[in-house]
């Protein structure tokens, strides 16, 4: 099987019922068609361009194939996400020059954090971290794996105290546990059994786990603390299960910071990440 997707083609599927895929030679570009717009690499943050070879020195492949794709949606307009450069230096670097040659321009950066983890991954707590981990309530929370119903509706109320709708639906992220339970998990954080946070993890593969999303009920006494003993248990169980990294995912829409969230994540050790999103407009030619 080429190495083309970290999630299969099927995956991508059940993600998106609008997802399409533009085969060439040994490159894979899963896209979709959302409106008005082609937009690739947005479904998860290695869901962009991916080769078979390991070390290829050359772009022109990857080029040609984006110039296939600028034919085959025109005149739609394409944004695209390129992968993490710190997860994947050579697909970064191809992606970025063949778009660049290709005529895409810069559109937005978004932050993106995650952890790489190690046997003192706990000591790049930052000092009010380091001290709740001595807190008696932190002890108290447990988490547990989590029903999906309860933790998407968690999630949703999370969202929704924020202003923010959920950006996968109760629907398919039933689809996704049943047809990848080896990917996805949902986990809670309870307090004497009630669910105070919660999150989706998948395992994108041997070396990376992606907390896809989380969250707690703002309206419950020291469900911060909470949130903070479900992402400590996150990393210890990445750790043992020999995962390398840990992403927490982008802490900005369209280039929006949110500065509370970066700083959470920047608490328990997360170096954060520019995530590129380049955008190609028939207009402009």
């Amino acid at each position: 099987m080429l190495r083309t997707l970290w999630f299969s083609e099927s995956f991508l599927s059940v993600q998106k019922a609008s997802m399409q895929f533009l085969h060439f030679r040994e490159l894979t570009i899963p896209y979709e068609l959302d409106g008005n717009f082609c937009k690739v690499g947005f479904v998860g943050p290695y869901s962009c361009a991916f080769d078979s070879d390991e070390n290829p020195e050359e772009i022109d492949y990857f080029q040609s194939a984006y110039l296939e794709l600028i034919e085959r949606v025109r005149p739609t307009p394409i944004f695209i996400r390129v992968p993490v450069k710190r997860h994947f230096v050579s697909e970064f670097w191809k992606n970025i020059n063949a778009l660049d040659s290709a005529g895409f321009q810069l559109s937005y950066i978004d932050v993106n954090s995650s952890i790489q983890l190690s046997n003192g991954f706990r000591e790049s707590y930052n000092r009010n971290r380091a001290r709740d981990l001595r807190n008696r309530c932190f002890r108290e929370f447990e988490v547990v794996d989590g029903e999906a119903d309860t933790v998407y509706k968690l999630l949703s109320k999370n969202r929704e105290q924020k202003g923010l709708r959920m950006s996968i639906s109760y629907e398919m992220l039933q689809s996704n546990l049943i047809n990848y339970p080896d990917r996805f998990q949902t986990k809670l954080c309870v307090d004497n059994g009630i669910p105070v946070a919660g999150t989706i993890l998948v395992n994108v593969n041997s070396r990376i786990q992606y907390v896809y999303m989380w969250g707690h009920d703002r309206s419950v006494k020291d469900s911060g603390l909470a949130l903070f003993r479900l992402a400590d248990e996150i990393l210890l169980s990445a750790y043992k299960l020999g995962f390398q990294f840990v992403c927490l995912g982008t802490s900005s829409i369209q280039g929006n910071p949110d500065l509370g969230l970066i700083q959470f994540k920047s608490s328990i050790g997360a170096q954060i990440d520019l995530r590129y999103t380049l955008k190609y407009d028939h207009k402009m030619e």
